[in-house]
């Protein structure tokens, strides 16, 4: 396994925000469904709160 360093990867190998905006949707949605409550913290909630 090569690691590479953030540096040293190309921007347009990084996924997309929406990517991880779906992704932490459906983490939401799938835990409510179980009876689960399941907060989105940080950056990513400030994101999603602001938009």
């Amino acid at each position: 396994m090569t690691v590479r360093l953030p540096a040293d990867i190309p921007i347009e190998e990084y996924p997309k925000p929406e990517v991880f905006i779906e992704e932490a949707k459906a983490l939401v949605a799938d835990a409510e469904k179980q009876g689960l409550t399941l907060r989105v913290m940080g950056g990513m909630a400030i994101y999603m709160h602001s938009v």
